[in-house]
């Protein structure tokens, strides 16, 4: 429903729950993934290259699971993911923006850019209150999720930290 309001008109309140909406499913539809990346990395398949299209938001969430599953302070990771792409969120000639402007039929308003393109707390605080709503807490997502009990998470820890 955010991208049909979005296609009627300019909406910055629909991209801004559109944006909220994606980080939200994020936790569910990035657990396949994350095992890969996980998987990777405890056998040694490193350093390692996260990205994607516009280099925040599945990037961001998934190095934001890398820190938790590191055991890094939770401040920490959203100071980390706040620093975002350190793009000018009103550029248009990245590869979402042409993406976003081929689904709209047109440009982004500045207002709608700065939501879809930009970082900001409450996009992984849904992310969260997704992962603390269907796996009760962080741990248990990396645990029950993505399989990583405390020797998988010990044996990335000494890899990676040590």
């Amino acid at each position: 429903p955010f991208v049909r309001r979005m296609i009627a008109a300019p909406d910055p309140d629909a991209a801004q729950a559109l944006m909220r909406l994606t980080y939200a499913s994020m936790p569910g539809a990035a657990v396949s993934r994350l095992h890969v990346l996980f998987d990777a990395l405890e056998a040694g398949e490193w350093p390692a290259v996260i990205h994607c299209t516009a280099g925040k938001d599945r990037t961001g969430f998934t190095v934001a699971m890398l820190l938790a599953a590191l055991g890094v302070h939770r401040d920490a990771i959203y100071a980390d993911y706040l620093l975002g792409s350190r793009r000018d969120p009103l550029q248009v000639d990245s590869p979402s923006s042409q993406y976003l402007t081929r689904l709209l039929g047109r440009e982004l308003v500045p207002d709608e850019a700065r939501f879809m393109h930009g970082v900001r707390r409450e996009y992984l605080d849904a992310s969260m209150e997704a992962i603390e709503r269907d796996w009760g807490s962080i741990p248990l997502y990396l645990q029950q999720g993505l399989g990583l009990d405390d020797a998988r998470l010990s044996r990335l820890r000494e890899q990676i930290l040590e």
